[in-house]
């Protein structure tokens, strides 16, 4: 079931003009400045779907793309994990985090940002009543290019767990995981995170009042890595994103901390103004449907779907780069009869921009991204060769894909079987 993403832009550009509804969100950390102004390219952009098992892409209410409103806040009043500790905290120590993932950082660089830039986006996703469905949030950054060079170090924090992660070339799903067993801790076991339907209003913190799930089960999530917790019970509350925002069992944080890539030599070949890519809301129209019912969701893990060797990685801390949070609240839409699309209600907009609009409140400070230094620089010829460069990376690992599956099976259709014989 799809969301209308169209009609959403719409209903949030009417209640606050900075707002508006994406199914590609740009969550940078630095952008590029030309002689006319900030530039949509930079040195460390990325672009992020929020998408679902069965294929879907699900909106985000979030402000502008190109000039988005940013929150400025000590990591100290981040909170990160259900025990109440902190941003600053998990980052003294995320060269022990990174390695329970197989990646080693250099000793010689510490991370101790005095600030990070943090965003809020709402999410709104399509579900059947009782229906569970299993998403991710898919990052796309335009730096990597090679897949042991990656341009970001990004932890996923959810109100049970957290999840290490580097930039893959391409789409990159940001699964949960964890070690599997009787293999030498080499191997991770990849998850869906599910999204169930609550019986909290959009926006709305589990303090003062008894939680409960509406429909759906709530599986067990590790606490601490290595252990196991018992099922999510009514009157758990667990505090996560900014000290004082409230308790919430819907909330993911997306740490992204820039890493240091090799250097290589640079060929410029050509230059062009605008990048052969295409960043904004990509929905086509809504047409026709109904208001669906919209709740906060409970976050959870879902079962095991493959999984993948630990990859040994050396990777190194950039000390100049600015440590960007991505709040993400997820919501669900339900309507009782099958459909295609359904509307977000105006309500339910309101309400998730009300919440991100005092969450901006409570950071030390709040701008546009055009007007926060940590997040700009001179846009170079190397930032183009190297966007260039990820970009026919992209294209050529993706052509290659679509190879193997036609030579798997020629009598399958497949809807890019023209890129195996170009």
């Amino acid at each position: 079931m799809d969301v209308a993403c169209s009609h959403l832009a719409s209903t949030a550009r009417e209640i606050d003009t900075k707002y508006t509804a994406v199914t590609t969100a740009w969550t940078d950390s630095s952008r590029g400045v030309t002689c006319s102004g900030l530039s949509c390219l930079g040195g460390n952009i990325t672009d992020q779907r929020l998408v679902s098992k069965d294929g879907h892409v699900i909106p985000y209410v979030r402000t502008d793309n190109f000039d988005e409103l940013l929150g400025v806040v000590d990591p100290g009043n981040v909170i990160v994990t259900t025990g109440g500790g902190h941003l600053a905290h998990f980052l003294e120590h995320i060269a022990e985090h990174a390695a329970h993932e197989g990646y080693t950082l250099d000793p010689s660089t510490s991370v101790e940002p005095g600030k990070v830039a943090m965003r809020f986006q709402n999410s709104f996703v399509g579900i059947k009543e009782g229906e569970t469905r299993q998403v991710a949030p898919s990052n796309f950054s335009y730096q990597t290019s090679e897949a042991d060079d990656p341009r970001n170090l990004t932890i996923v924090f959810t109100p049970s767990d957290y999840y290490v992660h580097v930039d893959g070339v391409g789409h990159t799903p940001l699964l949960a995981h964890e070690r599997v067993e009787n293999t030498d801790n080499r191997r991770l076991s990849e998850k869906w995170f599910t999204v169930t339907a609550s019986d909290l209003a959009v926006g709305q913190s589990t303090m003062g009042g008894p939680f409960k799930r509406h429909h759906g089960e709530h599986g067990d999530n590790p606490i601490v890595k290595g252990e196991t917790a018992t099922p999510c019970e009514d009157n758990v509350n667990v505090e996560l994103g900014l000290r004082g925002s409230g308790a919430r069992l819907n909330r993911m944080l997306v740490v992204s901390v820039p890493l240091e890539q090799k250097p290589r030599q640079t060929h410029w070949e050509h230059c062009y103004e605008e990048p052969v890519l295409y960043r904004s809301c990509n929905s086509e129209e809504d047409g026709e449907s109904n208001v669906g019912t919209a709740r906060a969701a409970v976050l959870g893990v879902g079962e095991t779907i493959g999984e993948k060797d630990i990859a040994d990685m050396q990777l190194k801390i950039d000390p100049a780069g600015t440590i960007v949070v991505t709040q993400i609240d997820y919501n669900t839409l339900s309507l009782a009869a099958d459909a295609k699309v359904v509307t977000v209600g105006k309500e339910a907009v309101e309400l998730a921009i009300r919440d991100m609009n005092r969450q901006y409140e409570m950071c030390e400070d709040a701008c546009r991204l055009s007007e926060l230094p940590a997040m700009l620089h001179k846009l170079t010829r190397a930032d183009h060769t190297k966007i260039q460069k990820t970009l026919e990376a992209v294209v050529k690992k993706e052509t290659e894909e679509v190879k193997e599956q036609v030579a798997a099976n020629p009598f399958k259709p497949h809807k890019n079987a023209l890129r195996a014989f170009q």
